[in-house]
């Protein structure tokens, strides 16, 4: 149902995207973003198999993100089931696409923690479990990108 939902709104969202995009004038403001949105998605529309492993595949790497968070969450003192903790870490993702931060910093901790103190969580475990997150990704590309960097042929590096 959820899915179905979702589908929804993502066609509704792209029939108004063509009504928009068809009215709104050329050298205005936004027109061309709003140009090139609708040509990516009538291309992708071209494509079902690939939103579907593309959609796929994003469900399956954001489930384990939501995993480590909770390890995390757990190792940091907070007992709360993983359903509460996907409910209050979803919420502290979409609060950080806010542009008020450098990539979220600050603004998905207090999320997580406003979202979970209602389960008893204290704010000060909540952003600490966020933020001991946030270092394991940072320090995951770090890694990651100094493999990339020295597994490349030396005449490609910088």
């Amino acid at each position: 149902l959820l899915l179905g939902l979702i589908a929804l709104g993502l066609w509704v969202a792209w029939l108004a995207l063509g009504v928009v995009a068809r009215h709104w004038g050329e050298g205005r403001p936004g027109s061309g973003f709003i140009r090139k949105v609708r040509l990516a998605s009538l291309e992708l529309a071209g494509q079902p198999k690939a939103l579907v492993w593309a959609g796929a595949g994003t469900i399956i790497v954001q489930s384990f993100l939501v995993l480590i968070a909770w390890r995390i969450g757990v190792a940091c003192g907070i007992d709360v089931s993983l359903a509460v903790w996907a409910f209050g870490w979803t919420l502290g993702k979409v609060a950080a696409v806010l542009p008020l931060t450098q990539g979220g910093i600050g603004v998905r901790e207090a999320a997580l923690a406003t979202a979970l103190t209602p389960f008893g969580v204290p704010p000060a475990q909540a952003v600490a479990a966020g933020l001991v997150f946030e270092c394991v990704i940072i320090i995951g590309g770090l890694l990651g990108g100094a493999v990339a960097w020295l597994t490349r042929p030396r005449s490609e590096r910088l």
